[in-house]
């Protein structure tokens, strides 16, 4: 993902633009009609997440990078959720 970092030293303000395609909103829709968050089995190339969604845990990971969603670490499985910026986000959406 290609994202864009400017730094105003005068005003001290430092802003990162991200893309955020229609599979991004998509995808964060879908999380939020899943109670907020996402479950997958492993990284497999293709692999769409547990409850049927059609979603891909690399635009997860795409969400996780834009501070949108976080993951859960300790999980077995590889677990995504709803941050507060991320539901901000779907609320102006």
């Amino acid at each position: 993902m290609k994202k864009q970092i400017l730094y105003n030293d005068i005003e001290k303000i430092l802003c990162v633009f991200f893309p955020f395609t229609p599979e991004h909103k998509r995808t964060l829709l879908a999380i939020k009609n899943n109670n907020g968050s996402v479950c997958f089995e492993n990284r497999e190339i293709g692999l769409t997440d547990m409850d049927g969604n059609d979603i891909s845990w690399k635009i997860c990971d795409e969400l996780v990078e834009m501070g949108l969603l976080e993951e859960d670490e300790e999980s077995f499985d590889v677990f995504f959720e709803l941050t507060d910026d991320g539901k901000e986000i779907i609320e102006q959406l």
